[in-house]
């Protein structure tokens, strides 16, 4: 399925929310529409499986942590039904660690994003995800596929895309996160200097 499929009528992009947290889903929804994207929400991943199948989709977002289906069963669901195993899905979890990562390459994730997420950041990356679904199609013809990655273009072969996607997110997470603590330690220590 290439992203062309799934846009509406008014020229946006569809993408498939799986989020069982009503605020969570509202807060994600409200951004995506505000961005220009055609959101459908499921609360679980059977029904967004479900809506992925009807609703032409470009993009499944599905967080991690989910009743009766999780999101890594979602994917891998996904992937598995000829119909959209062509759809980039975007993984967000709360979980940081190393298996959590591990469990998103191995359900066949496209994407990888640890909560809370930088706004930007996420929108960055459902950009891409769906750049490279219209250049899916081409990888079984290419050598080598192009990633950019802080400005800097990277010459990958197509089988490892997926991987470098999903690290390269955890990376991104990590960065944020420890400028983020340095900038409270930094902070902290102007704090004490002005209490001595």
């Amino acid at each position: 399925m290439t992203a062309s499929q799934g846009i509406d009528r008014e020229g946006r992009c569809r993408v498939v929310l799986a989020e069982d947290s009503p605020t969570e889903a509202a807060c994600l929804e409200f951004l995506l529409v505000k961005n220009g994207y055609d959101v459908v929400v499921a609360q679980e991943g059977e029904a967004a499986l479900r809506f992925a199948r009807e609703a032409h989709t470009d993009l499944v977002i599905s967080d991690v942590v989910m009743p009766r289906m999780d999101g890594y069963a979602l994917c891998r669901a996904a992937k598995a039904d000829a119909t959209i195993a062509e759809v980039p899905v975007m993984l967000l979890t709360g979980l940081s660690d190393p298996a959590s990562v591990l469990r998103g390459l191995v359900s066949g994730a496209d994407d990888f994003l640890l909560k809370p997420y930088d706004e930007g950041l996420l929108l960055s990356r459902i950009t891409s995800l769906l750049g490279s679904a219209d250049a899916s199609s081409d990888a079984d013809e290419a050598s080598e596929l192009a990633v950019i990655f802080r400005g800097e273009t990277f010459a990958l072969d197509p089988r490892a895309l997926r991987r470098a996607r999903i690290l390269l997110a955890t990376y991104d997470l990590t960065d944020g996160r420890y400028a983020g603590l340095s900038e409270v330690r930094n902070c902290l220590r102007i704090a004490e200097a002005g209490i001595d």
